[in-house]
């Protein structure tokens, strides 16, 4: 990473010093980092600071992220195109959208002309030379890029209007417009060059679209009704008059790459302001699942199993988002689970997370055989993956989430090892972890045996002999869930509500939980204090010494 200077470091040290939220301090530290001059946007910011020291840093701060969502926001709007204009269009991006390859005349009504940038923006009195939004424009695009950007957009020309126009299906149009995907140009050129000359008589040019919040940007399409699954997308778009039909312009798609992750990160906050949605409670109460268990387990096996196969062939009409090659979800709020990496360890498990914790796990329903795979029900936690919602939660949640973490960890830790060995699955059988390089080690004796199968040909013997203080400690055995990943930890009303997939639990070192935990948010700074408060900070030694094996061990999550 690239260092920043003294000044950007102050600027930033007094933006993550305001009382703000997690969102507003992105958006601050956004506008310093996607600015063409980042030095100088951290003086216009410490400057606002000094100029208004009769007032907190908080609501200067917040004063001055109104002011950049007002400007931000000039982005969005959505001019009608001159007729002549939605003509050429199709003539250089053919009769799909700029995002599509191929050229399927059956798809044409699915796009629509888009701007890259309202040609109107200027005319907005805020954007004029003295309005209230000039100075911080010019700040964050330097006066230069401002410069090029107004002449761009007064050319009034066929050639000047199609800089600025391409051709989108409505839905990816509409996440462009408001930054929910962002466009980057692939070209060699530094944002300091002349990019226009670069294209001028370029018959194709290559972009990337890529989203960072997949959960925010659901039911993207294509022209050619192709759903956008993926966070990555790159695409070509190429004429064949580049006099006549020139490309869109990539100094214009530069600017609004700038713009593009506060605009996305303004409609989080909107929807952080509406609170938490309301979601439909479990079908049956904790008291009554246990008593539909009991009277269910009276009924033959063979009549359960016919049940469950039809709850399967059910469960994709009724929930085909949630549907994958392991876990289905079925009627009566329940879900289906192939036991795959252990047939009886992960029904064992829950057993032990009823009798011995008030854990919030699924409550196992029963177990069942077909066509020789073990497959196990279980009831439905309701919440949504941390991983999807991660963003929208306060600090103070997060540091709810931390406690409540830590609390069910301490209950887990109290559920007694009845294995023949000391390190094993519940059922005293090999263990599956997805951080050893072959997803199965075990059963141990000593915790001897367990470290020596996280060493393998790539952990030569320097690195051997700089972890074995590490390694030559005795530490305590508890049971471990093994697998706390953001998609294993559900989030309902900004609580913990679920801890799920438990196919990897077993009696690991003490410190194995907090290790495999960092393993799944590794260089993401916001979570990992999640695990780090939750742990009290302890480990860290141990979680030094894992690094250094993570890095050498090819394998991942």
């Amino acid at each position: 990473m690239p260092r920043t200077s003294k000044v950007v470091d102050a600027a930033v040290a007094a933006i993550m010093s305001a009382q703000l939220t997690p969102t507003e301090h992105l958006l601050l530290k956004d506008l310093v980092a996607n600015a063409v001059d980042a030095d100088q946007v951290a003086r216009y910011i410490l400057g606002l600071i000094e100029q208004n020291s009769d007032q907190s840093t908080d609501n200067v701060l917040r004063s001055l992220k109104r002011d950049w969502r007002r400007l931000a926001t000039k982005l969005t709007g959505v001019p009608e195109v001159p007729p002549k204009l939605q003509t050429l269009l199709p003539l250089r991006d053919g009769p799909h959208c700029s995002l599509t390859e191929g050229s399927d005349h059956s798809v044409s009504n699915q796009m629509e002309p888009a701007y890259i940038i309202p040609p109107t923006v200027f005319e907005d009195p805020d954007m004029a030379s003295e309005g209230s939004l000039h100075s911080l424009l010019e700040t964050f695009l330097t006066p230069p890029k401002v410069s090029q950007m107004r002449n761009l957009l007064r050319d009034d020309s066929d050639e000047g209007g199609l800089k600025n126009l391409w051709l989108l299906s409505p839905s990816i149009h509409s996440a462009f417009r408001n930054g929910h995907v962002q466009i980057r140009p692939k070209m060699k050129v530094d944002w300091d060059d002349e990019d226009e000359r670069e294209i001028a008589e370029a018959t194709e040019a290559r972009y990337t679209m890529t989203t960072l919040y997949p959960e925010e940007c659901t039911g993207l399409q294509f022209s050619n009704g192709v759903l956008f699954e993926n966070t990555i997308h790159m695409f070509t778009v190429r004429t064949k008059d580049p006099v006549h039909l020139c490309l869109p312009s990539a100094f214009l798609f530069r600017v609004h790459y700038r713009f593009s992750n506060a605009l996305h990160l303004f409609s989080i906050e909107d929807r952080i302001a509406k609170g938490w949605p309301w979601r439909a409670p479990a079908l049956l109460g904790r008291n009554a699942q246990l008593v539909f268990r009991r009277l269910w387990l009276f009924v033959p096996k063979p009549a359960r199993v016919w049940c469950y196969r039809g709850l399967s062939k059910a469960g994709p009409y009724f929930y085909p988002s949630e549907i994958s090659y392991l876990v289905k979800r079925v009627p009566l709020g329940l879900y289906i689970k192939h036991c795959e990496g252990s047939q009886k360890n992960e029904p064992t498990a829950l057993k032990l997370v009823e009798q011995y914790t008030s854990v919030p796990a699924p409550l196992l329903i029963d177990t069942f055989q077909d066509d020789g795979n073990t497959f196990m029900v279980m009831t439905r936690v309701r919440g949504q993956m941390l991983k999807d919602v991660f963003h929208l939660m306060s600090y103070a949640e997060r540091d709810q989430l931390s406690d409540d973490l830590a609390a069910s960890i301490k209950q887990l830790r109290r559920i007694p090892n009845h294995t023949p060995y000391t390190f094993a699955d519940t059922t005293g059988g090999e263990m599956v972890d997805h951080r050893v390089p072959d997803g199965r080690f075990g059963p141990f004796n000593s915790e001897a045996d367990f470290n020596s199968h996280l060493y393998h040909m790539g952990v030569g013997p320097e690195l051997r002999k700089r972890l074995a203080p590490v390694h030559s400690r005795k530490h305590r055995v508890f049971f471990t869930h093994s697998d706390l990943h953001t998609t294993n930890l559900l989030i309902y009303g900004g609580r913990l509500s679920g801890i799920v997939d438990w196919e990897c639990a077993a009696f690991k070192p003490e410190y194995w939980e907090f290790t495999k935990a960092m393993y799944g948010v590794w260089n993401r700074g916001p979570e990992e204090a999640i695990f780090h408060r939750a742990f009290g900070n302890a480990y860290m030694e141990e979680l030094e010494a894992e690094q250094a094996l993570w890095r050498v061990t090819p394998f991942g999550i």
